[in-house]
């Protein structure tokens, strides 16, 4: 299991960003010990939040050349 730290190190994010994550439940984790307890994070953990933060890519198609009646090529 992963430490807090070596997420973030994963990930290339600030420790506090991956706190954020866990306390806005984007970020799964596992607790241990008494109380709140120590944060451990597994690797389907980190593959879950990744996928939620895909971005699907757009086909972009270039703009039409308009037909200028004025000039002639």
């Amino acid at each position: 299991m992963l430490r807090a730290k070596e997420v973030a190190e994963k990930l290339g994010i600030s420790l506090s960003l991956v706190y954020q994550l866990v306390e806005e439940h984007k970020l799964g984790c596992y607790r241990v010990g008494p109380r709140r307890g120590a944060i451990r994070f597994k690797d389907e953990d980190l593959d879950v939040y990744l996928d939620s933060c895909r971005v699907d890519a757009i086909e972009v198609r270039p703009p039409e050349r308009k037909k200028l009646k004025h000039i002639r090529l």
